[in-house]
């Protein structure tokens, strides 16, 4: 399932306590005075991943663009910053940020046991470790 945060009710549908700690983290990121929901889709917005097929199919389907499959290179060549937020080997939760226009961004967060391992190579290679 793909929730995508287009508004404050949005919030309470992601039901994973992981999931969700890490979105009011981000929100919380923004710059001051950014209201995230006065301007969503603006500069693009946030989208909780909970299971894996959401990202093999044709594409990933949202409200306001449509990204390529994962399997697709076209994806990753979107990507422009990776996050894994470390659980001390508890499943780790993967922001993944692609561009979808000038300026706009979609951030996609999910846990990542939801990913397979190919998933996971490609998603090191964009993080830097000293």
């Amino acid at each position: 399932m793909i929730v995508e945060i287009l508004k404050q009710e949005d919030v309470s549908r992601v039901d994973d306590a992981l999931l969700r700690s890490y979105l009011d983290c981000s929100l919380q990121r923004l710059p001051d005075g950014f209201d995230y929901f006065e301007h969503v889709g603006e500069f693009g917005y946030f989208c909780i991943i909970t299971e894996g097929i959401d990202l093999m199919g044709e594409s990933i389907a949202l409200s306001h663009w449509t990204l390529p499959s994962m399997r697709e290179e076209s994806f990753w060549e979107r990507v422009e910053l990776v996050e894994v937020q470390d659980n001390r080997g508890n499943d780790d939760v993967v922001e993944i940020l692609v561009g979808v226009d000038t300026d706009v961004t979609v951030s996609l967060i999910m846990r990542e046991s939801i990913l397979d391992e190919g998933f996971m190579w490609r998603i090191k290679g964009f993080i830097y470790e000293e």
